[in-house]
């Protein structure tokens, strides 16, 4: 199984900002999460999730999935997880993109953001996980249910 699923109602972070608890679920991992609402609102998450899914499919190379949506003018950095495409194989990475470091910056363009699938980074093995493209069909039916 492959997801991101969502509770129903937000609440107050420790920062004084107001968050969804959530959690990502990767075949036996499971990860929670707080998804800021600062800036986008949970439809909006969604619905980036489903349109990068969907392009990654499509081009047969990645996804990402933004999990901390900022302002893109004052934004530092952006907590993601990377669906990386092989045939019917799948890498996940979780990922930052430091968008300070990124000329045009563009949260219409993560998908361009992630790079080339890589197992090491600074000479350190990435922490990866492994799944399905029928895992990620599943949730692509999930979010089409949800998203308006």
């Amino acid at each position: 199984m492959f997801g991101i699923f969502t509770e129903d109602k937000s609440i107050r972070s420790v920062f004084e900002e107001t968050v969804l608890p959530a959690k990502i679920v990767i075949g036996d991992f499971n990860e929670g999460m707080q998804i800021p609402l600062t800036y986008w609102s949970i439809e909006q998450y969604r619905k980036s999730w489903l349109d990068a899914l969907k392009q990654g499919l499509e081009n047969g190379d990645h996804s990402v999935l933004a999990v901390s949506m900022y302002n893109p003018e004052t934004v530092n950095f952006i907590f993601t997880w990377v669906i990386y495409y092989n045939g019917n194989n799948v890498v996940i990475q979780n990922k930052i993109i430091f968008a300070e470091e990124i000329q045009n910056f563009s949260i219409h363009e993560l998908n361009e953001y992630a790079g080339e699938y890589d197992a090491y980074s600074e000479g350190e093995k990435v922490s990866e996980w492994y799944i399905t493209l029928k895992e990620i069909k599943d949730f692509i039916v999930y979010l089409e249910s949800r998203v308006l």
